[in-house]
């Protein structure tokens, strides 16, 4: 295709596809809208997005971008006039925080709620309603998100909570000790050469500190950075890439970086869910999901086959993203025999778990391994009922 042809591949009725067209035509950037059948997919859609096999997919100049939100950074980085996102990076933060929200317990909760009956939708309406409640009380007194203009900047993003009086530029991170979340935030601080101060929080007893920076999820890592509060780890990373620009973890190719997401993302939603529900379940339950896990981990072997590290010959953003298979897959699978990270069959990423547990950043913050046994042993046997009774639910 021409150098700076832009064709979108879509579904007529996909609110997914339709927020790409809406920043690109924001943008004033020319495309190609070439309709899909998503109940008969078509050969092209089928090589242009065998991970997912779903829309949207964009192509510019001839390379592939997936994932809504992952489009939508690449259009920004690409195309900067109009800029969609704020310039500030805590605003930005506060965007991408907020966009993670709704997709996750606005528009999930509301499809269950239209396709289910009796007590299974009576739940996902109310959580749906909890969840429009935040929002509600995020976009009181604006036009819009951003301020005024649709996707713009403002000076009166709302914070998550008050204010937290501190130095103006002191750095906190309250986290949990085995969790793999608030690993890679501080993986990415030490990184980076930024100091902070940790606190550890009871997960089971939350203390009234994290209730009051994170009320919307309650949930850790929690990061203060000059008494602005930034949650979730990835929005957390994407953040302090912004503010720390040394040591770059993110590539400074848009495309890279929409890759480094969409891998980052996938993980997450493939390996890291599927591998949880495995330890956690019994029965055809715990098959399915290692089956699931493994195919996942077949697509990520692919991605890093010939390479140190995801980006290279350095540490970044993506291996950080997905750090926590190095260290928590082997202990998950010596807890529950999963037989996930078999060397044979996954060379080129115990060569990456290899060289990733030998960086000195690394290998001086990891969770000791017999704690970990121990904890996640408990855990998966305190979870393996509540498992088995949600999938009759």
């Amino acid at each position: 295709m021409a150098s700076q042809e832009v064709k979108l591949i879509g579904f007529w009725i996909s609110p997914f596809v339709h927020r790409v067209e809406w920043a690109l035509k924001l943008k004033g950037v020319e495309y190609e809208y070439i309709e899909e059948d998503i109940f008969n997919k078509s050969p092209l859609l089928l090589e242009l997005n065998p991970v997912h096999k779903k829309v949207p997919v964009m192509v510019h100049r001839g390379k592939v971008i997936l994932e809504s939100f992952v489009i939508l950074e690449y259009i920004e980085e690409t195309w900067k006039e109009s800029p969609l996102l704020p310039q500030d990076p805590y605003e930005r933060a506060m965007a991408r925080f907020w966009a993670k929200f709704a997709e996750e317990e606005l528009l999930e909760d509301a499809w269950i709620a239209l396709c289910s009956h009796g007590s299974q939708k009576e739940r996902a309406v109310k959580s749906a309603i909890d969840a429009l409640e935040k929002i509600e009380g995020e976009i009181k007194g604006k036009s819009f998100f951003g301020g005024e203009a649709i996707g713009s900047s403002s000076d009166n993003t709302k914070k998550l909570c008050n204010t937290v009086p501190m130095a103006s530029q002191e750095v906190k991170l309250i986290g949990f000790w085995v969790s793999p979340f608030v690993r890679r935030v501080e993986w990415a601080l030490k990184l980076k050469g930024v100091e902070y101060e940790y606190i550890e929080d009871d997960i089971f007893n939350k203390s009234p500190l994290l209730l009051e920076l994170n009320p919307v999820h309650k949930r850790v890592p929690v990061m203060v950075h000059g008494g602005k509060v930034i949650v979730e780890s990835f929005v957390i990373l994407e953040y302090i890439e912004e503010t720390w620009k040394e040591s770059p973890l993110l590539p400074r190719d848009p495309y890279e970086r929409a890759m480094a997401r969409f891998w980052a993302k996938f993980a997450e939603e493939e390996v890291l869910d599927n591998a949880w529900i495995a330890l956690c379940s019994r029965g055809s339950q715990k098959e399915k999901a290692v089956k699931s896990t493994i195919d996942a981990l077949e697509k990520i072997e692919g991605e890093l086959k010939g390479k140190s590290f995801f980006g290279g010959e350095a540490i970044g953003y993506l291996d950080l993203a997905l750090g926590w298979i190095s260290y928590w897959l082997p202990v998950w699978d010596e807890i529950s025999s999963l037989q996930l990270l078999d060397s044979l069959k996954f060379p080129s990423i115990t060569t990456w778990q290899n060289n990733f547990l030998e960086n000195p950043v690394i290998k001086e913050n990891l969770p000791p391994k017999e704690k970990m046994v121990v904890y996640f042993h408990n855990r998966s046997k305190e979870l393996a009922p509540v498992m088995a009774s949600s999938r009759h639910a």
